[in-house]
């Protein structure tokens, strides 16, 4: 089975970001497209440090913010230049 391509997420930006704008866990996750508000919950408490490169480039959309807002540098594989390329 492929590998699916991930990046490291920056839980604490994104519940900035979620929390700004006023936003459930549960509006966030269901305008991101994610299955359910746990997947959001764990992504913020650090639970699940990398995520898709797909759900961080839906979370972003969402917030209207680049990928790179929302991820870190992963030093061994460049990853903020992946998940803009693929929001792009």
């Amino acid at each position: 089975m492929p590998r699916v391509p991930t990046v490291r997420t920056n839980g604490q930006r994104i519940r900035e970001l979620r929390l700004s704008r006023e936003w459930s866990q549960l509006q966030l996750a269901r305008l991101a497209g994610a299955r359910a508000a746990s997947t959001i919950r764990n992504i913020e408490n650090g639970g699940k440090a990398h995520s898709s490169v797909q759900l961080v480039s839906q979370i972003a959309r969402a917030l209207r913010v680049p990928p790179s807002e929302i991820t870190q540098d992963d030093p061994d594989d460049g990853t903020h230049a992946a998940a803009d390329a693929d929001a792009a």
